[in-house]
């Protein structure tokens, strides 16, 4: 089969990945379990959650997320009860209906869907492997990890890792946190990173950048904030706080560096974050091809070719011409993730495309 490059003399379409000082040196290694609970002891998960999850979507992690799960307190007449899950329940659908890129999650409510939430997270534990490790967020108690590390397969154990930023969280209702270890979760898996509560809560305020934003993505994520220390939660400890100190460990995986990631994420950083993704046009670059047309979607982890149903041939080179990835077949509906914070350039070619340049500026 005859293939033509897209572009003049090199066939180059530029994606350059970066958000300033918080910049991502590489893709963590893996997937993404979070577990958070907001159904009884607190109530911050309701506003922790959105930006959880608009961080990931950000940074172009979204498809490294697997497993979503709330209301992980299992306690029965729990004190925040429905009304909360029905919160947390809307914090999670919602921002994913808005910031999408999550369709590939179920969002589970763990004390009414037990059963359910721990099966799912033993599906992920049994498809680790040293190259795809699994990280477990804990934003909320223990029981449902132990409970599904317990059914899980024992020689895929030691490819899981768990993050915490707080005591509290480690303390469950049956299992506690070191309870992973003679399960055979080495003690070097669990990564203890400061309390993000020194950093993420403050004043309602620190959201108003949120909710003065023209985006109704970032409103909704002031409103969530809001939602979460109102009086019907029964969590007097955050009236008039915006708490998103869990969504710290969302932010330190994020922005791992090969070691570990930035403990010292706040508002700000945050804030310029996702302003440069609200910013960012949605790059659908359309390439026209004889058997159908193929579009490359950009984002901070790597690019998705939608679209036709043909092979192509695409390489992957960074601005020094050395290439980092070949790849070649029927790569439709495939993400290709590459290096952040970096200008690539790509190159495909496939039988019948016009000419097209696309670049992404930092």
């Amino acid at each position: 089969m005859k293939y033509s490059y897209l572009l003049p003399l090199t066939g180059i379409i530029c994606l350059a990945h970066g958000f300033g000082s918080a910049a991502v040196a590489e893709i963590p290694m893996g997937r993404l379990a979070y577990i958070a609970d907001g159904n009884y002891r607190d109530s911050d998960d309701i506003a922790a959650i959105p930006i959880s999850l608009a961080i990931l979507r950000a940074m172009g992690l979204e498809e490294k997320l697997v497993h979503y799960s709330h209301s992980c307190d299992l306690v029965p007449s729990a004190r925040g009860g429905a009304y909360r899950e029905t919160e947390l329940q809307i914090s999670c659908d919602g921002t994913a209906e808005r910031w999408g890129g999550f369709d590939h999650i179920k969002f589970l409510n763990a004390i009414k869907e037990t059963d359910a939430t721990v099966n799912d997270l033993v599906k992920h534990i049994d498809n680790s492997t040293a190259e795809d490790p699994l990280w477990i967020i804990e934003a909320g108690e223990p029981d449902v990890i132990v409970m599904a590390l317990k059914k899980s397969q024992q020689d895929k154990r030691k490819f899981v890792h768990v993050i915490t930023h707080h005591p509290n969280n480690d303390k469950g209702n049956t299992f506690n946190l070191e309870d992973v270890h003679p399960l055979g979760v080495p003690k070097d898996n669990i990564h203890r990173i400061p309390d993000q509560n020194t950093l993420l809560r403050g004043d309602l305020s620190a959201m108003n950048w949120a909710r003065d934003h023209k985006d109704d993505r970032m409103k909704w994520l002031y409103d969530r904030v809001v939602a979460s220390q109102t009086p019907q939660m029964d969590y007097p400890a955050i009236v008039g706080k915006a708490d998103i100190s869990d969504a710290g460990m969302a932010w330190w995986w994020s922005t791992w560096d090969g070691q570990g990631g930035d403990e010292k994420g706040d508002f700000n950083k945050v804030r310029k974050l996702l302003e440069e993704h609200v910013a960012r046009p949605s790059v659908k670059t359309l390439i026209p091809g004889k058997k159908g047309n193929l579009e490359i979607r950009s984002g901070l982890g790597g690019f998705t070719l939608v679209g036709g149903n043909h092979p192509v041939h695409l390489e992957v080179a960074n601005l020094q011409g050395r290439v980092i990835h070949r790849q070649t077949g029927l790569l439709q509906n495939s993400f290709i993730p590459v290096p952040g914070n970096r200008v690539h350039i790509v190159r495909i070619s496939q039988e019948g495309a016009s000419t097209t340049e696309a670049y992404i500026p930092k």
